[in-house]
């Protein structure tokens, strides 16, 4: 794995990560979905491209105790600014 900050890079892993984790709480709060166990999945940085890939995955809560799914969000953030520049369903 690449050093903590790379010449190219303005923002560290663990920021990325953070803005991954900002950007699906503010997803969450807006509709009624109930989630928890939020994950980190794949950290993957692509410095050359000025972005870094995160994958996060959650149990989705249903109505009772037993239903519940786990579901994936891939999220490209900006190795620049910390900015999310695509969010995507990642099917596994």
């Amino acid at each position: 794995m690449t050093n903590e900050n790379d010449s190219k890079s303005s923002i560290t892993r663990k920021r990325a990560v953070e803005v991954a984790f900002e950007q699906l709480s503010d997803l969450i709060a807006v509709g009624s979905q109930k989630i928890s166990d939020v994950r980190v999945e794949e950290l993957v940085p692509k410095l050359e491209e000025g972005r870094w890939y995160v994958v996060l995955s959650y149990d989705v809560l249903g109505e009772f105790s037993f239903q519940r799914s786990r579901e994936f969000k891939e999220f490209e953030v900006s190795s620049q600014d910390g900015t999310v520049l695509s969010m995507k369903i990642k099917k596994i």
